[in-house]
């Protein structure tokens, strides 16, 4: 997991567990291959996907960010996966994510 929810600090305020993350902005840098970001459940979702050999900004916030839908056995959670990896490729992605109380 990139993003685990039950990792995250508790509501300051409530001290309600963080049960899920939406994500609003992806900085992010692809060499070679693409990711996708995917939010954790039985049958993951996909959330976005980024073309490979690629560099930019994703800025979800001017409509408070993708949701996590997950369905069945949400986790709350964000992972990655590679799309067509090989040897020296690389990425960098830089997530600002809300979270979300239960």
């Amino acid at each position: 997991m990139k993003v685990d929810a039950s990792a995250l600090a508790s509501d300051p305020v409530t001290g309600a567990a963080c049960t899920s993350a939406s994500i609003e902005c992806i900085w992010y840098s692809t060499v070679g291959m693409g990711v996708k970001i995917l939010f954790d459940a039985t049958s993951d979702v996909l959330a976005w996907e980024l073309r490979e050999n690629d560099a930019r900004t994703m800025d979800f916030r001017d409509f408070s960010g993708i949701p996590n839908n997950a369905g069945a056995g949400k986790t709350g959670d964000i992972a990655f996966t590679t799309v067509g990896a090989g040897a020296g490729d690389v990425y960098t992605i830089v997530l600002q994510v809300r979270k979300h109380y239960g």
